[in-house]
């Protein structure tokens, strides 16, 4: 009879230590592997009858397979949204790029007019690790503006190249290091807890053994 409890109460234990490895997978599988999009979210002022180039980019904190990116370019008309390529407006006037893995994109608005102010917003749909998902960015606010108007502050062509990474995206990328290294030091935890929890298991049954 008691080997008999001391099997099941074997069996418990090995039982809760498999269900307690799922919900921290489960846990780990939430907090861990975020996806976002970026766009330049400080606005951008531009001329009359000059280009625009605005970016988007996907990134991932792990090593997610991101593949094969198609951009979809929005502007909001009151309670509706109109892809960028349905606009009368700006047929003929863009140009969408990619780089290399098409994981960052750029809108290229040419001979720019004062209707051309608006907020821009991406989308973009990847291949990710084998499925096909879709990531939405926070927009980009272009304000178009005659050149009689702006004097010296006219802003000098390098509006239509790629923005610095080392200038628009240093904050964000500062501001996501905070998270990131909070996600590690968890994971350090939930490793060491982990490794005691099995410890601890596999003592209490060597234990067990030596007393039958």
């Amino acid at each position: 009879m008691n080997f008999e409890f001391k099997a099941i109460s074997k069996s418990n234990r090995e039982m809760a230590h498999i269900l307690f490895l799922i919900v921290l997978h489960q846990l780990l599988g939430r907090v861990c592997c975020r996806i976002w999009v970026t766009q330049p979210e400080n606005g951008v002022n531009a001329v009359v009858g000059r280009n625009i180039t605005l970016s988007c980019q996907i990134h991932s904190d792990t090593r997610d397979e991101i593949l094969q990116c198609r951009a979809l370019w929005y502007v909001k008309e009151l309670t509706k949204w109109r892809e960028v390529g349905d606009l009368l407006l700006l047929r003929a006037r863009f140009l969408k790029a990619y780089n290399g893995t098409t994981t960052n994109t750029t809108l290229t608005i040419t001979e720019l007019t004062l209707n051309d102010t608006n907020t821009y917003y991406c989308t973009l749909m990847c291949q990710i690790n084998r499925s096909r998902k879709q990531y939405h960015g926070n927009g980009t606010k272009v304000n178009v503006q005659d050149h009689q108007f702006l004097g010296s502050s006219i802003p000098s062509t390098s509006l239509s190249a790629l923005p610095d990474a080392e200038s628009d995206n240093a904050t964000e990328d500062g501001l996501l290091l905070v998270p990131f290294f909070f996600l590690l030091s968890l994971k350090l935890v939930i490793a060491i807890a982990i490794g005691t929890f099995s410890f601890m298991c596999r003592h209490s049954q060597r234990i067990n053994y030596k007393k039958k």
